[in-house]
């Protein structure tokens, strides 16, 4: 009983750290409303799988040589914001969206993004994000303690991932509604100026933090 509220513990941590708003967010919100719900469940996958990364980097103790490290912690804050500001240039580049104004069965615009380019857009900036790997720097530093059995951890680590995976499956449903698809395409070019602002913004947090 004790293990079973020691799990549910850390995925109530955990869920209240994935739907805060972040760079997961808003590439989720925008490969939905542009490219479609399966485009979106893919991206949920690549976030999914993106927690594996960071689950594996503190199973092996590499955790402690990030946080011990400033120059290897600001690398991969560089490197996570650069990625952002990539993802927010194309975004504007594409702030008019597409010439079909159709709308396909299951949302998006009739452009398609196919499911390898989803799913690593999702996989790259989970795994980019200094915030997630902040999360799981302090998760393993206090939350979980060093001598855990290592089924438990692997428990723990499925329903993270998968957990994930749920949260932004369901944004990506949400988002492909008949209803928010209609007023996204009336304000596509504004909706996406916006994704690419905020995606700009964040990514200079993550520098400045």
């Amino acid at each position: 009983m004790e293990q079973v509220f020691f799990i549910l513990t850390i995925l109530g941590i955990h869920f209240l750290a994935v739907v805060s708003p972040g760079p997961d967010f808003v590439v989720a919100v925008r490969n939905s409303l542009n490219y479609g719900r399966r485009a979106g469940i893919f991206t949920a996958l690549g976030f999914g799988l993106g927690i594996g990364v960071h689950l594996i980097y503190c199973f092996l103790g590499v955790a402690l040589l990030i946080s011990q490290s400033p120059i290897l912690f600001d690398i991969i804050k560089i490197l996570g914001a650069m990625y952002l500001l990539y993802i927010a240039y194309q975004i504007y580049i594409h702030r008019d969206g597409f010439s079909g104004k159709s709308l396909q069965d299951g949302g998006g615009l009739e452009k398609k993004l196919e499911d390898w380019s989803a799913f690593k857009s999702g996989f790259m900036t989970n795994v980019l994000n200094p915030k997630a790997t902040l999360f799981f720097l302090g998760l393993f530093s206090t939350a979980i303690p060093v001598d855990s059995d290592f089924r438990i951890l692997l428990i723990i680590g499925f329903f993270l991932m998968f957990n994930t995976f749920l949260w932004f499956a369901f944004v990506a449903n949400m988002f492909t509604k008949e209803k928010s698809l209609q007023i996204f395409v009336k304000y596509a070019k504004y909706i996406n100026i916006g994704l690419s602002v905020l995606l700009t913004l964040l990514s200079i947090r993550i520098l400045l933090f």
